[in-house]
């Protein structure tokens, strides 16, 4: 028996699974009318929620005895593991073996920080040295779809990886 039910630990990962999904869909919405800053901000939030499933199943597997972090990981821990489980779901599609030294790039981390340090830059409005700086006009189109553009394919990689794990119904019209 582990530090959380089975069933507190299945109703955390698709709550969070659920989100990740509806981030990318508002993201696609939001880049579609040309609001950059906001669309690549939620795709983040999209894609930190996928790293957070995929940090949540390490501990629920490999440290079953120990709780989440109580305030959480950072966000950019939650980014650089969700671009490692991106990189690592690649690797297996296109070749099924694994480079461990792409799957624990460091270029993951630094991706990551530039994603946070962008999303935050997009959203606040700062005076810095007498300089207004950041607000939306800080996220470009290319940024924004390239954000958007990766969200959506990672977030899909966790649902994969993890939706029936986790109990999660699987759909069998195709409609749905």
């Amino acid at each position: 028996m582990g530090y959380y039910e089975v069933e507190t630990q299945s109703a955390f990962m698709l709550a969070v699974l659920q989100n990740a999904h509806a981030l990318v869909a508002d993201a696609e919405v939001l880049l579609s009318r040309e609001r950059w800053a906001r669309a690549h901000a939620l795709a983040t939030l999209a894609m930190e929620e996928a790293g957070k499933a995929w940090l949540a199943d390490q501990l629920f597997q490999f440290a079953p005895d120990q709780p989440l972090p109580p305030r959480g990981w950072r966000h950019e821990e939650k980014l650089g593991a969700a671009r490692e489980m991106h990189a690592l779901v690649g690797m297996l599609r296109e070749s099924r073996t694994i480079d461990m030294n792409e799957w624990f790039s460091e270029g993951h981390q630094y991706a990551a920080e530039y994603d946070f340090f962008t999303r935050m830059t997009g959203l606040y409005v700062d005076l810095q040295d007498g300089e207004v700086v950041g607000g939306p006009q800080a996220v470009t189109p290319g940024i924004a779809r390239a954000t958007v553009g990766l969200a959506g394919p990672l977030v899909h990689a966790a649902l994969q990886l993890l939706w029936v794990r986790y109990g999660g119904p699987v759909a069998t019209d195709c409609n749905v």
